[in-house]
């Protein structure tokens, strides 16, 4: 396998296409609906006796509603799914 084997694109159904980009957006949607209460309240949505420093919780919010959002779009994928995982 050459070195330009990896970087060409491959040919694939468009049913392929809208398949992933349905699924991508369901899952983004799920991330979204997930992440709504915690962006509401980002510092304190573990409690006030929560042992996470609130700057975390706020990251947290951020990259669960941001990613979803950006799953959904399709903005920087591999950095937004980082964000999630």
């Amino acid at each position: 396998m050459s070195l330009k084997d990896y970087f060409s694109v491959r040919s694939h159904a468009t049913s392929a296409d809208i398949s992933l980009l349905l699924l991508r957006f369901v899952a983004g949607l799920a991330f979204m609906f997930h992440g709504w209460g915690k962006i509401q309240n980002p510092f304190d949505w573990m409690g006030p006796d929560a042992a996470v420093p609130g700057i975390l919780q706020a990251l947290a919010a951020l990259s669960e509603f941001g990613g979803g959002l950006a799953w959904i779009i399709g903005l920087l994928m591999p950095l937004a799914s980082l964000g999630i995982a």
